[in-house]
């Protein structure tokens, strides 16, 4: 038996930096991750009161780059050049006024960089381009950890923006494999749930030395995960080599702030230094006590204490088993098992709403097939040609969900006659609905309602096919 051919299936060529981006949402996920990078570059002010204002100027100039690049269906057209020259001479001089005289030459070359990234977003067409993008975005976001305003709330932001540049380049490593969206949108899924497990296992888990810079995001030094006392003097907050108001609020209300974190650490001092001797349910509480004094900050967003407030709630339960506080009072266990139930609840939501929206996501091309079907059936009495305009849309979505990609400038008629496979009925009933349109659109013919309402009746009954209601009438 003469061996099998290794070449029967001859591996895909090689993916260069200069091959272009295969999808959109690898710019709207890179948009994002700089979008949080951006706004927590901006938290390092909030002590200043420029936070909210920083996060909107983001915000807008974000949504003017990265907008333009991921809904351009050609990102090397003329007209995304032209946009992207006009922000790069804005990017320009708000680089040099106000910028220039706002900040120190560090965080001066982070806003430069920052400003241009977004400018340059309306051409960002190569994988070239987005790597240069994310090697931005990593840069400003190091920068912003190590900064002496940045405390464990700054990675409110940067931990979405590193999930974001995760996304994006998985997103752009998927299809050179031959996977369906279902999948690669589970094996996104998998990469945000495996990524987070890895941090969270970090945090709890791996000393962090308050030396050589590794203890310079609090509490990194000030509460060392669950294996107690990090390498240093275990005295006082003199092995933690910072000061125990290191990383939490400067200014107003930080008396407080610094007076309830010492009171829980001389109460928890004797603990961390015979850490063996603690269970882990102490050692978590004492963790989660260690966070809180940061949530006294009078600078921090109220809707960010909020959440973060209900978070350490939840993990303060989770640890005790109980009530969310292992220490409050008999009269106080009302407001705690309320607090208790409004995070649960807040989290049922937020996982709600995320199953709502995988679910639009995976059905988005139907949802909409769906809803130009309902605007040709309103419209197709009043105005017939916008009801066909509409049946057309709906062939393209059609045929996308079969599988079939249109060309930049391919016209209707040349989308169905180039998508091979489909059954001769499904060809047979749009090609009678382009040649209505067509008769309409770019002949003499006069659109009336009845052409409108057959066209729609080919479209629909081609679209109940596709989707495989009739399995029968897909045989040849």
């Amino acid at each position: 038996m003469p061996p099998a051919s290794l070449t029967a299936a001859s591996p895909a060529p090689a993916r260069t930096a200069q091959d272009r981006l295969s999808s959109r949402l690898i710019v709207v996920f890179t948009g994002l991750c700089y979008l949080c990078v951006a706004v927590g570059f901006s938290y390092l002010d909030r002590r200043y009161g420029h936070f909210q204002a920083e996060s909107l100027f983001w915000v807008a100039w974000a949504a003017l780059g990265f907008t333009a690049g991921s809904f351009a269906k050609n990102r090397a057209a003329p007209a995304g050049k032209g946009l992207s020259m006009v922000l790069m001479v804005f990017a320009v001089v708000l680089a040099i006024f106000p910028a220039f005289f706002m900040y120190m030459l560090l965080r001066w070359m982070c806003v430069l960089l920052l400003l241009v990234t977004a400018a340059r977003a309306p051409v960002m067409h190569t994988r070239r381009d987005l790597y240069l993008c994310l090697t931005t975005c990593f840069a400003v976001s190091f920068m912003a950890a190590a900064h002496g305003s940045a405390d464990w709330t700054l990675w409110f932001y940067l931990g979405p923006a590193w999930i974001f540049a995760g996304l994006a380049l998985t997103w752009d490593y998927a299809p050179s494999r031959a996977i369906g969206h279902a999948t690669r949108l589970g094996m996104n899924l998998g990469f945000v749930a495996a990524t987070t497990l890895i941090a969270a296992l970090l945090f709890f888990f791996v000393p962090r030395p308050p030396v050589l810079g590794f203890g310079f995001i609090p509490p990194a030094a000030d509460a060392s995960g669950l294996l107690g006392q990090p390498a240093g003097n275990s005295s006082g907050g003199a092995g933690t080599g910072q000061k125990p108001s290191a990383g939490k609020a400067s200014g107003p209300g930080e008396g407080e702030g610094k007076g309830e974190g010492d009171a829980r650490g001389d109460s928890t001092g004797e603990g961390q230094g015979s850490g063996s001797g603690q269970s882990w349910q102490d050692r978590w509480q004492d963790m989660l006590g260690k966070m809180r004094p940061a949530l006294k900050d009078p600078a921090m967003p109220q809707w960010q204490k909020n959440l973060l407030e209900k978070l350490l709630g939840l993990g303060e339960m989770l640890g005790d088993g109980q009530a969310p506080s292992g220490g409050a009072a008999p009269g106080e266990s009302p407001s705690s098992l309320e607090k208790t139930a409004n995070t649960i609840a807040s989290l049922l939501a937020l996982l709600l709403a995320g199953v709502l929206a995988w679910l639009i996501y995976r059905w988005r091309y139907w949802v909409g097939i769906e809803l130009l079907h309902f605007g040709a059936w309103l419209s197709g009495p009043i105005r017939p040609l916008l009801s066909m305009r509409l049946s057309a849309q709906a062939i393209k979505l059609c045929l996308r969900e079969a599988g079939h990609k249109s060309q930049a400038g391919q016209s209707v008629r040349e989308y169905v006659a180039a998508a091979p496979g489909q059954p001769p009925l499904v060809r047979r009933w749009l090609g009678h609905a382009v040649e209505l349109y067509c008769e309409t659109r770019f002949g003499a013919v006069q659109a009336t309602p009845a052409r409108a309402r057959s066209m729609r009746r080919a479209v629909s009954a081609a679209t109940q096919v596709v989707k495989g209601y009739a399995p029968e009438l897909r045989k040849p």
